[in-house]
């Protein structure tokens, strides 16, 4: 199966899945599909890695400098495609000591933010990440995990994400990648196409949502693919970090 075209210009053509779809199509389509599976979400995600993005998600956490953070007077983070928090979660009880911390939980779907926790420091925006209403150099660290696959253009999310970074502020990303042994790609890809949308189907009751899973992680570009996408949005200090045999990669910068 052939790359996808990573460039962001000219055409807004986009895959959802191995289909071809404008990027509005495709936004709409996400919503939806995360609309539908958000009250087994996270039992789906324990499922179907055995557990394993639990530990992915603090190896994330663990490499965000938050003592460079926390010397600030105040600072702005935001978690973009939350979800239901997982990694806001993780990064709070890092960031109480300070007492004058945002932290913007921003996912497409209301019925993800409704599954998230609550707190006064935390708020809640349900928006589009290629078009966010925040104006320019607004936070301090931006973080995500496995929704970069999800936007309708990866190339105008890091647009973006630059945009409403400060200058100097850090890039988190944790997403899937690809493995480096033949014989272990293979038998996960014998996995996801297989069990992953029969589990879907058996826990969420939506098996087409699982389908759309295998099928984004085997399109999505390569770890190094992605430094280059970043360099190109210019981005610095670009450097990222494969985990469990490269299945998925911790991608990190800064802003100029």
């Amino acid at each position: 199966m052939e790359k996808k075209d990573l460039s962001k210009k000219p055409s807004p053509q986009t895959h959802f899945g191995f289909e071809g779809v404008s990027s509005q199509e495709k936004t709409k389509r996400i919503s939806k599909l995360f609309s539908d599976v958000a009250f087994r979400y996270n039992l789906m995600n324990d499922v179907m890695s055995f557990g394993m993005h639990r530990w992915w998600k603090q190896r994330l956490i663990h490499k965000i400098p938050l003592n460079d953070l926390s010397q600030k007077k105040d600072f702005s983070v935001i978690d973009m495609a939350s979800g239901t928090g997982d990694i806001a979660k993780g990064l709070l009880p890092l960031l109480a000591p300070c007492p004058h911390f945002r932290l913007v939980l921003y996912d497409l779907t209301h019925n993800m933010l409704e599954k998230s926790f609550h707190h006064h420091n935390v708020y809640k925006i349900c928006g589009d990440g290629l078009t966010t209403p925040f104006p320019s150099h607004t936070f301090d660290l931006y973080v995500m995990s496995f929704g970069l696959r999800n936007m309708g253009s990866i190339a105008n999310a890091l647009a973006e994400a630059k945009r409403i970074l400060k200058p100097g502020g850090y890039f988190f990303c944790l997403e899937f990648s690809h493995i480096s042994s033949p014989l272990l790609a293979g038998l996960y890809e014998a996995y996801s196409f297989g069990a992953l949308p029969l589990l879907g189907k058996w826990i969420s009751g939506n098996k087409n949502a699982y389908a759309y899973l295998a099928e984004s992680i085997h399109r999505f570009p390569s770890a190094t693919q992605i430094n280059h996408l970043l360099e190109q949005e210019g981005f610095r200090h670009i450097s990222h970090e494969k985990l469990s045999r490269g299945l998925v990669a911790i991608h990190q910068a800064t802003t100029p």
